[in-house]
């Protein structure tokens, strides 16, 4: 049987996940516009594993340094870390459809 649309236990395609992270959509922060004296940091996102892996876009996020000034500076440096550090090259483990990413792993 053929995965078509659908793959395993009726869960989207690898192709149809690449088509909905690529389409464009409004969006309205949701504490308002970004203070611009705060870190702006982005994810590079990837679908798949390993180097098969799909470009589906870039996530950029704002620090609220200036509510947070701890937590946004530690944030800010497991993205500059090296892959196995910080961030980079962690993974997604859980996704809840239109509510959450949780990614993390980052030592």
């Amino acid at each position: 049987m053929g995965q078509g649309a659908s793959g395993m236990g009726g869960a989207p395609s690898a192709e149809a996940i690449a088509t909905m992270a690529k389409a464009k959509m409004a969006y309205q922060p949701p504490l308002g516009a970004p203070n611009p004296s705060n870190p702006l940091v982005f994810f590079d996102l990837k679908l798949g594993r390993y180097g098969d892996a799909t470009p589906i876009g870039r996530i950029v996020m704002e620090l609220k340094a200036d509510v947070t000034p701890r937590t946004a500076e530690n944030f800010r440096q497991l993205c500059l870390r090296e892959p196995g550090k910080g961030f980079k090259e962690s993974r997604f483990h859980r996704v809840i459809p239109s509510f959450m990413c949780q990614a993390g792993g980052a030592a």
